[in-house]
């Protein structure tokens, strides 16, 4: 998978080893790796989701899977969100002075904007009325001749 280079990425272990890798050549390949202490390691294979590095690149992303799929380890490369600045009017603007920020948090029961009493517009369509509950206001069409349906070939079996 060709990873977006404009975006970065994390480095995820669940615990998983590749089909046909052992634990027990996994786990001293890993403390030289990461130069980390036994219980380091272990503490890897939980079965939670560990995050091993954040904030790559794409090539530094693909670097670390690549060095650790080779010792043994699944692992998956996530793509991070992009962070959400806050932008003031000062940035906005490039004038310091300007402080007020682009968004306020209003307290509840302000009113956001002036009351405009709504014009309903009136809508002249000649014979049209509306009808009172429950009339009918039509019949459906019925057949002529009623549908003749053989049911000569079917049989029933009985009741056990």
């Amino acid at each position: 998978m060709a990873l977006d280079p404009t975006r970065q990425y994390e480095i995820v272990f669940r615990g998983e080893l590749l089909p046909g890798v052992k634990l027990e050549t996994v786990r001293p390949q890993l403390e030289q790796l990461f130069t980390a202490a036994p219980e380091q390691i272990q503490a890897l294979f939980s079965g939670k989701r560990v995050v091993i590095k954040t904030g790559l690149d794409a090539e530094a992303a693909q670097k670390y899977q690549q060095t650790l799929q080779k010792v043994g380890l699944y692992i998956e490369v996530n793509p991070l969100t992009p962070k959400i600045h806050s932008i003031s009017a000062s940035t906005a603007s490039g004038d310091p002075q300007n402080e007020l920020p682009l968004w306020t948090i209003m307290k509840v029961g302000t009113l956001l904007s002036e009351h405009h009493d709504l014009v309903i517009p009136e809508i002249k369509v000649p014979d049209f009325t509306v009808a009172e509950p429950g009339v009918v206001l039509g019949e459906l069409p019925r057949p002529s001749k009623p549908v003749q349906v053989s049911i000569a070939h079917l049989s029933m079996l009985p009741l056990v």
